[in-house]
């Protein structure tokens, strides 16, 4: 590496460590926060890897303590020469050039035998030792040793000030970085090509700390970690290639916290222990078990301590294959197993509810018939938030009422198979009659039978807080009234009802008056017509919108562009009548939105 890339990777190194205020400004409070100090170290890792790839977080800290040891000798040096009676030629000038790009610590670095700038805990002081990289940068025709003179500096008068021009990088760096915060991460992405500044305050970003990553090829993927070190979270439904995809994350990414990728065939067992090797700290996991791999795969898992979120899918596997998981993974708060164990026998179902029911916040799984003792177990749990259930056929004589004894419940999703509404009475007579305090999502699906017109209008009688709704299945012929009851969910922001044979655009407007939905799922409504996006131009904090299957022609789609400005996705798939010169004059005036048609052709 050339001298002045050496000295630019420094000043970077610098320049996020200026942004860390937790490793330096001693009276806050974030200075004793280890979790934020730690979280810092991690950065400047990231920084320092690309002058010293086996650099560790000893290595940052010896790094910052040389840089601040030098500057500290030269501020001293200056300020002997000062203080000596020295004139004014005679003054130490520094040749150190990156002694300015302290400044910000202020009187945090006057020289002090007692004073550290590191925890306790980090085992090393500040030395009093030279860095290996020049003291002069390339561009300066000096050698270390040679004489430089002090620089002459005019002084600013009123025409200089005119001319000099403030542009967003004189801006604070506080300042900066809340920009940067504001970005969303394919905005991130570009602006690293800017300059390395700007690339510094991309990859520090708090973006990264909540954004998902997820990727519809291997090249996507490939692509976004070589650019992206930072990311944490990856997950996506398509099947990727594992020895593609596991190498170049482990490349690339320095901390990884959640991988959800279904690999088809699924990990090997060396592959999860490279992931877990690189990642130490990874909590959430979504694993595929098939059984010629379930034993080892399993005992890996059971000895993650970390490990907050699992989610198993694969093959139908034998008995007990959750019993270690249950007994080895402290933190697990989130379990989910649907694929390959419906039929598996209940009693590894039942040992999780019996020794889970103070730890999990969300359970999702399956089962056929779902029994008295697997809902009275459930009705045990204190913590649990979020509960998914499928049942294929119901059982006519369970009594589902201790599920009201969840009193910390915020989501309910419930799928059935069964075949005549008259099954479905027990379970929705709880859900009507003890209503869930707590409850904000609610998703029922009716596979096979036809529900009372009643249902929709006792949810949003008994549940005026619904955030989230989704009622899927046959949908009785007089849903009219329940439809118009809809406005009474004020808070809702996120609905679907789609496959009905009888909503017509008539129903559609009611949902005018729910001002904070952003989600609509409309798909194979076939009565619905242009009329309906007329109603929801009220509806303008919209974001995804499916209007798949359904009648429209795009005549009226103008009506999107001049309010459905906050629109990102539209959903036109199979409509017959949809005339292309709509979507392309739609495509013209809203260039971002992403426009979903027939055979994955997308505009935006």
């Amino acid at each position: 590496m050339s001298s002045h890339k050496r000295n630019q990777v420094i000043e970077d190194f610098i320049d996020m460590y200026k942004l860390e205020p937790c490793l330096w400004r001693v009276k806050s409070k974030e200075y004793h926060d280890r979790e934020k100090r730690d979280a810092a170290y991690a950065k400047l890792l990231l920084k320092l890897k690309e002058l010293e790839t086996y650099a560790t977080k000893k290595s940052v800290i010896r790094k910052i303590n040389s840089l601040r040891s030098n500057v500290r000798k030269e501020k001293k040096k200056r300020d002997m020469s000062m203080k000596s009676g020295a004139s004014a030629d005679n003054v130490y000038v520094s040749k150190l050039w990156y002694l300015n790009l302290f400044d910000f610590l202020g009187d945090q670095d006057i020289p002090s035998a007692s004073m550290s700038n590191l925890e306790e805990g980090d085992g090393s002081e500040i030395e009093e030792e030279d860095v290996d990289e020049p003291a002069t940068t390339p561009s300066r025709e000096t050698s270390i040793n040679s004489e430089v003179p002090s620089p002459v500096v005019p002084k600013p008068n009123s025409d200089t000030r005119a001319m000099s021009a403030v542009t967003i990088d004189d801006l604070p760096p506080e300042l900066m970085m809340k920009i940067f915060e504001s970005l969303r991460p394919e905005e991130l992405l570009s602006v690293q090509d800017v300059s390395t500044k700007w690339q510094v305050f991309a990859r520090t970003s708090s973006v990264w700390e909540t954004f998902v990553y997820s990727p519809e090829t291997d090249e996507d993927l490939i692509a976004f970690v070589e650019k992206c070190p930072m990311l944490k979270h990856i997950r996506t439904k398509n099947i990727l290639d594992k020895d593609k995809i596991i190498p170049a994350v482990i490349k690339n990414c320095y901390d990884i916290h959640s991988f959800c990728v279904e690999f088809i065939p699924s990990l090997e067992i060396s592959q999860l222990e490279a992931l877990f090797e690189a990642f130490p700290n990874i909590d959430t996991l979504l694993v595929r078990i098939e059984k010629h791999n379930a034993a080892e795969i399993i005992d890996r898992l059971s000895r993650c301590k970390k490990l907050k979120k699992l989610i198993l899918s694969g093959q139908r596997c034998h008995d007990g294959v959750l019993k270690p998981i249950v007994d080895g993974c402290p933190s697990l708060e989130y379990l989910s197993f649907i694929e390959g164990f419906q039929n598996n026998p209940k009693l590894d179902i039942v040992y999780v509810l019996q020794n889970m029911n103070d730890r999990l916040s969300y359970l999702r799984f399956g089962l056929s018939p779902i029994t008295q003792q697997i809902v009275n177990l459930l009705g045990t749990f204190t913590k649990l938030e979020e509960v998914l259930l499928h049942d294929s056929t119901l059982n006519r004589n369970v009594d589902f009422r201790p599920l009201a004894n969840i009193k910390t419940l915020k989501c309910l999703k419930f799928q059935t198979f069964a075949s005549e509404f008259s099954e479905m009475c027990r379970f929705l007579d709880v859900l009507f009659d003890k209503p869930f305090p707590l409850l904000e999502k609610l998703d029922i699906c009716f596979v096979h039978c036809e529900y009372d017109k009643t249902v929709l209008q006792k949810i949003c009688q008994c549940y005026p807080n619904l955030k989230y709704l989704r009622l899927y299945g046959k949908h009785p012929a007089d849903i009219k009234d329940g439809f118009k009851d809809i406005c009474k969910l004020q808070r809702l922001e996120s609905l679907g009802f789609s496959s009905s044979k009888t909503v017509t655009d008539d129903d559609i407007e009611s949902l005018s008056h729910c001002l904070k939905l952003k989600e609509l799922d409309l798909s194979a409504n076939h009565l619905l017509t242009d009329k309906t996006i007329g109603h929801l131009a009220k509806c303008k904090a919209l974001e995804t919108l499916d209007l798949s299957y359904s009648s429209i022609t795009g005549d009226n789609l103008h009506i999107v562009a001049e309010n459905l400005k906050q629109l990102k996705i539209l959903d036109v798939k199979q409509c017959k009548y949809l005339d292309e010169k709509n979507l392309l004059a739609l495509a013209d005036k809203m260039p971002l939105l992403k426009i979903i048609q027939d055979g994955g052709i997308c505009y935006g």
